[in-house]
C-alpha cells in the first residue's frame, strides 16, 4: 500500500482534492486527522482518548506517540491500494517530527499550491469574514472583500516566502506539486496526474463533495480593486490582476 498525504495551506483546495482522491475505489483519503475539533475514529484525539492520553505528550514522549499513532493509522486500510489524510501546514510547523516520520516510511506528498496569491488573500479574507466557510458542500453566492492597499504587498511577500518555507520542509519527500488554478481548469488531468505519482490505476468518474466558494477574477471578488490596482502596479504581483 502507498502511504500519502494531501498538504496545504488554509483555502487552497486541499479538502477539494482530499474528498475527490477519496472517491477513488482502491484510495481511501480522509480528513484532517490532527485537526483539534476532529473526533472521528481515525483522528489524534480519538487515538488519544484510547490510550488514556489528554495530550500528546513533550519531547521523547511525543515522538513515541505520533510514531505509534501514525503507523496505526495507515495499517487501519489493508485493502487499500493507496491510503493517506489531508495535512496543513500549520500542523507541519507545530508537529516536526511528522514529516520526519514520513521520510522514513515512504510517505509521499501531494502539495497543492495556489499560483495567485492575490486571489489566496481574498479567499482568506472571506474566512475570516465569515463569509464563507473553509469548504462548502452546496453552491454559494460570491462575497466581495476589501483588502488593505498598505498592507498588500507586504502580505503577498509573506505569502511567497510560506510557500517556499514548505517546499523546503518536504523536499526530502517524494513529492507531486498541483496548482489549484491548473485544478480547476482540467480537474480529470489533475487527478490524473495524483494516481499515476501514487501508481494507482486511473478512474472516471471521480467526483469531490465540495463546492468552489470564490471567483478567480480579481475584479470580481475584491470590492476596492482600484485601490488594490493602483499598489501593485509596478510590483512582480501586478501580473495577478489579469486573471
Amino acid at each position: 500500500m502507498q502511504k500519502f498525504i494531501v498538504y496545504g495551506a488554509p483555502r487552497t483546495g486541499s479538502h477539494y482534492l482530499q474528498s475527490l482522491i477519496n472517491s477513488h475505489p482502491a484510495v481511501t483519503c480522509v480528513w484532517d486527522i490532527f485537526w483539534g475539533g476532529g473526533e472521528t475514529e481515525y483522528c489524534l484525539n480519538t487515538y488519544l482518548a484510547k490510550q488514556n492520553l489528554s495530550r500528546v505528550p513533550r519531547f521523547i514522549g511525543r515522538k513515541r506517540v505520533l510514531s505509534s499513532y501514525l503507523t496505526d493509522f495507515y495499517r487501519r486500510f489493508p485493502g487499500a491500494e493507496a491510503a493517506g489524510f489531508l495535512l496543513k501546514w500549520s500542523t507541519a510547523v507545530r508537529q516536526p517530527y511528522v514529516l520526519e516520520w514520513f521520510r522514513t516510511h515512504d510517505v509521499k506528498v501531494v502539495h497543492i499550491v495556489r499560483d495567485n496569491s492575490l486571489i489566496h488573500q481574498v479567499a482568506l479574507q472571506l474566512r475570516r469574514s465569515g463569509a464563507v466557510t473553509s469548504h462548502s458542500r452546496a453552491e454559494i453566492e460570491f462575497s466581495k472583500v476589501r483588502l488593505d492597499p498598505d498592507q498588500i504587498v507586504s502580505r503577498l511577500r509573506a505569502s511567497r516566502r510560506a510557500l517556499h518555507r514548505h517546499r523546503r520542509r518536504h523536499s526530502a519527500l517524494d513529492a507531486l506539486e498541483i496548482q489549484y488554478e491548473s485544478f480547476l481548469g482540467d480537474e480529470a488531468a489533475s487527478a490524473r496526474r495524483v494516481l499515476e505519482f501514487l501508481n494507482i490505476e486511473v478512474a472516471a468518474g471521480l467526483t469531490s463533495e465540495f463546492k468552489k466558494t470564490e471567483s478567480e477574477s480579481p475584479a470580481e471578488m475584491i470590492e476596492n480593486y482600484d485601490e488594490i490596482r493602483r499598489a501593485l502596479a509596478g510590483t512582480e504581483f501586478s501580473k495577478f490582476l489579469s486573471e
